[in-house]
């Protein structure tokens, strides 16, 4: 639904509970109530006409906009149209990353060299995919439901799983906030979907404790990322020397 759409919704949403009708509406704007209803049904309402159709319901234009962001529903996941274009920027992919982790934008020109213009245009598109709500003086509200996910085998997927291939492993993970576990076994179809859940578990633990740690200085946050991987899996040197 577009945003003019939201907000004619909630205009008839507060003239119902007001209990006021079209023609009240007509009888504030000095057409028709036909004209009224046109108006309405094309979604072209002025600021004005907006502006009096509020005063009739007690109400502030502020109030209805308020109301219709409230009503925007979250993000859940995007198109694969969206994905790719955002792959096709990468300054727009790094402060998309930065916006999700609660940056904002004096925290993201002083530590990258972007400038305040390029970094503006670039949340401006966010708010576009409908990813934030771009709010007065720039502050950033983000738009996304809390089960948000990129597309499985999407752009953005795949993003990340070359980089963890080529970047993320290429370390010795052997500092104090480095981990790396790596365990083999045999299991049966059962123990692989409760280790599964588990894992899922944890991954939703990465998270709450990232979204609990937000209101902390930025210089006391580290930019971290957790890998879980669980598949049938032999290497392939002893493939080799299978019967």
């Amino acid at each position: 639904m577009s945003q003019i759409a939201q907000i004619v919704s909630v205009v008839k949403q507060q003239l119902k509970a007001a209990s006021k009708t079209y023609a009240d509406v007509a009888i504030q704007l000095g057409i028709s109530e036909a004209s009224v209803k046109r108006l309405f049904s094309q979604q072209d309402l002025t600021l004005e006409r907006l502006q009096k159709i509020c005063q009739m319901m007690g109400l502030e234009l502020l109030d209805i906009m308020r109301l219709a962001r409230q009503q925007r529903p979250a993000v859940q996941q995007l198109t694969l149209a969206q994905e790719q274009s955002i792959i096709n920027d990468e300054t727009l992919m790094l402060v998309l990353i930065c916006v999700l982790s609660h940056w904002t934008l004096d925290n993201i020109v002083a530590y990258y060299t972007l400038s305040k213009a390029d970094c503006i245009s670039k949340l401006i598109a966010l708010n576009t995919l409908g990813i934030i709500e771009l709010l007065p003086n720039n502050h950033i509200r983000l738009r996304i439901a809390s089960n948000f996910d990129w597309l499985p085998d999407g752009p953005i997927y795949a993003f990340f799983k070359r980089h963890m291939q080529h970047d993320f492993m290429h370390c010795q993970f052997d500092q104090s906030n480095e981990l790396f576990v790596c365990k083999s076994g045999m299991l049966t179809e059962e123990a692989n979907r409760l280790l599964q859940r588990e894992m899922r578990k944890l991954a939703d633990k990465f998270l709450a404790l990232s979204n609990e740690d937000i209101a902390r200085p930025l210089a006391e946050r580290d930019g971290s990322a957790i890998m879980i991987a669980l598949r049938p899996w032999v290497p392939d040197i002893f493939n080799k020397l299978k019967r």
